[in-house]
């Protein structure tokens, strides 16, 4: 029979409050900084940090509806974030929604179309397919132009008052890949050097989802979602196809 734990709540409140204030920042919660701020410096047992993660789990579940999920990466030490635990449908019927809908829309468009591009994709070929949800080609070349190439003026907001006026293609992908849910790569050419957008000095970048996207996401759920938009019932010959297409579309 193993030996029990004794959790001291000091250390529990002190976790809880480090991970609020971590996901404040956007940053994420490593476990170093864990074992500095709980812990005092103090190496513990992997059987006893695992109880206190428990415990503080619980306190966030019970309080805030949120939950510590670890990071997928390729880093030596764990890095963790916080995971709403209450369904997306409900959380929207209660009004705890924290952030702007609009800007989950187009950071969950967003993650859909590099997923359906084979999970990866350029600036060049993303940028114009957000025009339509009021993102500004910013740093990027030429008249702005959908993804049907059609040219947009720049105060085209077919749907009214747009929340993402102002955002321009260059402040969101940042704000995205600050929060984990994209990844970045600058685009080299065979000699090494950086590719740039047309004659201009800002970077191509290649664009993948990011740790917090595979936390948060799965790829099942992205699927159900653009099969919602498309109007196909599951159970049906053409969800099944659609399905089929989306699963070859990507390389995840």
């Amino acid at each position: 029979m193993g030996d029990t734990i004794e959790v001291d709540a000091r250390k529990v409140r002190a976790f809880v409050r480090l991970a609020l204030f971590s996901e404040a920042s956007r940053s994420g919660l490593k476990r170093a900084d864990i074992t500095t701020h709980v812990f005092n410096k103090t190496s513990v047992t992997g059987n006893t940090y695992n109880h206190y993660l428990g415990a503080t789990n619980d306190v966030l579940k019970s309080n805030f509806g949120l939950t510590l999920v670890e990071l997928q990466s390729s880093s030596s030490g764990k890095v963790y974030i916080l995971k709403n635990a209450i369904p997306a449908p409900l959380r929207i019927r209660a009004g705890l929604m924290s952030d702007h809908p609009a800007l989950l829309g187009v950071a969950f468009s967003v993650l859909a179309i590099i997923y359906v591009h084979g999970s990866k994709i350029r600036d060049d070929d993303l940028a114009p397919k957000l025009i339509r949800l009021g993102i500004k080609r910013d740093g990027l070349q030429g008249t702005q132009r959908d993804g049907d190439g059609e040219a947009v003026e720049e105060d085209d907001d077919a749907y009214g008052v747009n929340p993402l006026r102002g955002v321009t293609y260059d402040v969101l992908m940042k704000d995205l890949a600050k929060q984990g849910y994209v990844k970045r790569t600058v685009m080299k050419n065979a000699q090494g050097n950086n590719i740039f957008v047309g004659d201009s000095s800002t970077p191509l970048h290649e664009n993948v989802w990011g740790p917090r996207a595979q936390a948060e996401m799965t790829e099942a759920n992205v699927r159900s979602a653009i099969a919602h938009l498309y109007g196909c019932t599951p159970g049906t010959a053409e969800y099944d196809r659609l399905m089929d297409e989306l699963k070859k579309a990507s390389s995840m």
